[in-house]
């Protein structure tokens, strides 16, 4: 179909087309980047105010902590745990006499009777001392209690006085067993 405008009258409106074409999507642009700075303008103040507000609580409860003296709990605090580091390590040296008496107790034979056992908690060396006082039946009893008690690790030192070998029957007899 033949165009019935002119030449210079098309032109006119084509070059008219585009530039309201522009305008309008410059207008468009505009009114997008408007409507993102107000956005981002409520985003900014809304964390702005939040920051105020966190740093407020932030001193108040600093002010609060020092008015209540929980500074001074802290200290305290500190000074319990150094205690009781302090008893857990005196805790691993502690020796228990049940467990003590208990070895001796087991290696004593039928023909031996032991009439007092004293126990001394540990000295200034961290050892413990037991003093066994009683009555054997012969003296080769007596003999072979004492390397029963030489044999075995949880003992540091036995001592037996030569007058406990004295007699042939019926001896009395005094043994310190150090731990």
């Amino acid at each position: 179909m033949a165009n019935l405008i002119p030449r210079e009258r098309q032109k006119k409106t084509k070059k008219e087309f585009f530039r309201r074409f522009f305008v309008v999507f410059g207008i468009a642009i505009s009114f997008l980047l408007c409507v993102q700075i107000i956005f981002s303008f409520v985003s900014y103040f809304f964390i702005n105010s939040s920051v105020e507000n966190i740093d407020d609580q932030l001193f108040s409860t600093k002010k609060l902590a020092e008015k209540k003296g929980l500074v001074f709990f802290e200290k305290e605090t500190k000074g319990l745990n150094n205690l009781l580091k302090e008893f857990n390590k005196n805790e691993k040296k502690l020796v228990l006499a049940s467990e003590k008496i208990n070895n001796v107790l087991v290696n004593v034979p039928s023909s031996i009777k032991v009439k007092k056992m004293l126990f001394d908690g540990p000295n200034k060396n961290d050892s413990a001392r037991m003093l066994i006082i009683g009555t054997a039946q012969t003296r080769d009893v007596f003999v072979s209690f004492l390397d029963k008690l030489r044999k075995k690790e949880y003992f540091e030192s036995i001592e037996s006085p030569v007058s406990n070998l004295l007699k042939e029957r019926n001896l009395d007899f005094s043994i310190t067993i150090e731990f």
